[in-house]
């Protein structure tokens, strides 16, 4: 009877203590998706509208905490040198809208928020704005950007 509840202590006393090393482990990511800077050819509400259907499949990945849109923008306005420092981020994800024949191109880089360093760039061209194909082909960009930034060491 002493080794079987000498075992159960033993099993609960391991089963907490790895778990919170666990849940250390599984905390998401916290990102920022900048506001999307239009090079060329695109109107304002497409832009507009590619931004809010990226940032709401980035913001419904169950892979990454992403913090609100317009307190990114207001930090980037206010030109506050260190926001990312400020607003705990660990990862930017920024991209530009260009006209590319009858398509619209976006592309996104992400960047190590305290080394600046880049460590992925995407290309997707973009058809019709609002298609089931433009959300299927943003799904599949945010699966690849989950893919990028997990396959990093986390930053600390």
């Amino acid at each position: 009877m002493k080794k079987l509840l000498f075992m159960f202590v033993l099993l609960v006393f391991l089963s907490l203590n790895c778990g919170v090393v666990f849940a250390q482990q599984l905390q998401r990511p916290v990102i920022a998706v900048t506001p999307f800077n239009v090079i060329s050819g695109i109107s304002p509400v497409e832009a507009e509208t590619l931004m809010a259907l990226f940032f709401t499949r980035m913001h419904n990945s169950s892979a990454f905490t992403v913090l609100d849109r317009n307190a990114i923008s207001r930090a980037i306005e206010e030109q506050t040198f260190d926001w990312a420092r400020q607003l705990q981020v660990e990862w930017i994800v920024r991209g530009e809208l260009r006209r590319f024949g009858d398509n619209i191109l976006l592309t996104i880089t992400i960047t190590q928020a305290i080394t600046q360093q880049i460590i992925a760039a995407r290309d997707i061209a973009i058809e019709v704005i609002e298609s089931q194909q433009t959300i299927n082909q943003l799904d599949g960009l945010v699966r690849q950007i989950v893919v990028d930034i997990y396959s990093q060491p986390r930053p600390r």
